[in-house]
């Protein structure tokens, strides 16, 4: 008889210990140490995206002559995980309400990391008023994972512009004297380019004595502008009627 010889297998270990991190390269797993006149055939050794997956192997060798022990190797659980995309800077471009122009105001999320993109909704608003905002993120959800939870709604605002009064002024400065005449007062330096109409009341009179004269303005786009300054009201007289 001819014993056959034996092949001592156990040094023969996978060559993975900790998980992997997806890079976008194929990994691989393998057996170390494999003795001389022995090759591993491999099943499930080789993956790029993260996952878990299974490796094993199959051993050639001349059985005929040799028999293996100490064999312990068997099939290996191995990972990848995911890689993290780091969105911890990631905000909105958006902290105090923006002012209208007549242009297109857009709020929109930034500082957002390769890999990552975005699209909205209701982040696009010309005239004032409230408005809500959504991002819906896209990215390769299967390999990478977010490093924090990004706000993916958004409550924001166009205020309405101001239209300054405070240039303007009453057409009056002493009392009128009674001449039988209509005697009026408007007001002077009205900002051209909004389409201010001035409505008054109590601002013309014929008679002697005293008049209180108000305005109002019409004719303006109210959704979009406010007046500041209006001029107050005003305190005027006509004197001298003679007696009867």
């Amino acid at each position: 008889v001819i014993n056959k010889a034996q092949i001592d297998m156990s040094a023969v270990a996978w060559d993975y210990e900790n998980s992997f991190i997806y890079s976008g390269n194929a990994y691989t797993v393998k057996l170390i140490n494999l003795p001389a006149g022995v090759t591993a055939t491999y099943t499930g050794n080789t993956a790029t995206n993260a996952g878990s997956y299974t490796a094993d192997v199959t051993f050639t060798y001349d059985a005929d002559n040799y028999e293996l022990v100490n064999n312990s190797v068997s099939k290996l659980s191995w990972t990848v995980n995911k890689a993290t995309l780091d969105v911890s800077d990631v905000v909105w471009n958006y902290t105090t309400p923006l002012t209208y122009t007549g242009n297109v105001h857009t709020v929109e999320l930034i500082n957002l990391p390769d890999g990552v993109t975005v699209t909205y909704q209701g982040n696009t608003a010309t005239d004032a008023g409230p408005y809500s905002a959504t991002a819906v993120l896209a990215y390769d959800s299967q390999n990478y994972t977010l490093s924090d939870d990004i706000q993916t709604t958004l409550t924001w605002t166009i205020a309405k512009a101001k239209i300054d009064l405070s240039g303007v002024t009453w057409n009056y400065t002493d009392p009128f004297n009674y001449d039988g005449k209509v005697h009026t007062v408007t007001l002077e330096n009205i900002p051209d380019g909004y389409g201010l109409v001035a409505e008054y009341t109590g601002n013309s009179a014929t008679d002697s004595g005293d008049y209180t004269a108000s305005v109002t303005f019409t004719g303006y786009d109210t959704k979009n502008y406010e007046l500041e300054n209006v001029p107050e009201d005003l305190s005027w007289s006509i004197e001298g009627k003679p007696a009867y």
